[in-house]
């Protein structure tokens, strides 16, 4: 579904940015939302 491909994009976006983030925090809060979109792509692909 179309929301899916965005929620995909957001985990690769999210990827980069901890990645790229200088401060732990940063880091943490990038992971955090990862966490989120990945779970909201396993309830789509489940149909929940």
């Amino acid at each position: 579904t179309e929301s899916n491909r965005r929620e995909k994009r957001a985990v690769r976006f999210y990827l980069e940015a901890r990645n790229e983030a200088p401060e732990s925090e940063i880091k943490e809060f990038f992971k955090a939302l990862m966490e989120i979109e990945s779970d909201h792509i396993r309830l789509t692909e489940q149909g929940i």
